[in-house]
């Protein structure tokens, strides 16, 4: 129950755990019985070409949810230290500080990270997917090709973004068929079946994307491909919140990490 309570009750963002499951050393045929992030950090993963990525606003699918659960929110606006990833493994006198530094960053001029809802839809979006996308990236792309997507195409160009999965309508099948619908999913469909057969979503010049041809992540640079009404090469993607993260690791986090 203290465990529940703990994930569940008190701090829900932090039950949202996404790792496998560490198994003891001596659990016969264990799957894995060290931590996800140093696995990849020292290149002890089947080092097969990834192609990874997030949409535009991951968390804005979540946004039917925020008014349903807007007093029970305010803890995080009250308490800032709740905002504080587990994973950090900040010390407890610490976790003030940071999550006061996370609060202030996601808040804006409002002074308030659960009002407007994009503030916390914002956070939500970086804590739980673009962070830890970004990361894994970041640590597998010395050993292994390693490909990077941001899916920002609107099928209503009213939304605010893109929310978490938007992308797989265009790659499975789906009612969206305006124009703009059926060239992205042409798009997407060349680029996924281009990965599965060649290990590389862009192997040539196609006319279809653009003849554009993305280059891998690199630990100097980070490539991706924007792929909205335009396809668009560019490099470190949501870089001001990702600086703003890994600044925050440096000075608060303790390793060993078992996720990021």
């Amino acid at each position: 129950m203290t465990v529940v309570n703990k994930y569940l009750v008190e701090d829900p963002l932090n039950g949202l755990v996404f790792a496998p499951v560490i198994e003891p050393a001596s659990t016969v045929n264990p799957i894995t019985i060290t931590s996800t992030y140093g696995r990849l950090l020292s290149g002890f993963f089947n080092r097969v070409p990834l192609l990874m990525g997030f949409t535009s606003f991951e968390g804005i699918a979540a946004e039917s949810m925020i008014n349903m659960w807007y007093l029970y929110l305010l803890q995080y606006q009250i308490f800032p230290s709740r905002l504080v990833p587990d994973s950090m493994n900040v010390a407890r006198i610490r976790k003030p500080i940071a999550g006061f530094r996370i609060k202030s960053h996601y808040s804006g001029d409002t002074g308030s990270i659960i009002f407007p809802d994009e503030n916390f839809l914002h956070y939500l979006s970086d804590n739980e997917f673009v962070r830890p996308i970004e990361k894994m990236a970041r640590l597998t792309c010395p050993y292994t090709p390693t490909y990077f997507y941001i899916f920002s195409y609107r099928h209503d160009p009213t939304a605010a973004g893109v929310g978490h999965a938007g992308e797989l309508p265009y790659i499975f099948n789906s009612p969206y068929d305006n124009p703009n619908d059926i060239i992205t999913k042409t798009r997407m469909v060349r680029m996924w079946t281009n990965f599965a057969k060649t290990a590389n979503p862009t192997p040539s010049d196609d006319p279809v994307l653009d003849n554009h041809v993305l280059p891998t992540v690199t630990p100097r640079t980070f490539n991706y491909i924007d792929i909205d009404n335009n396809l668009t090469i560019g490099q470190n993607p949501n870089k001001a919140d990702i600086d703003f993260w890994s600044n925050l690791f440096k000075e608060f986090a303790n390793p060993p990490f078992m996720t990021y």
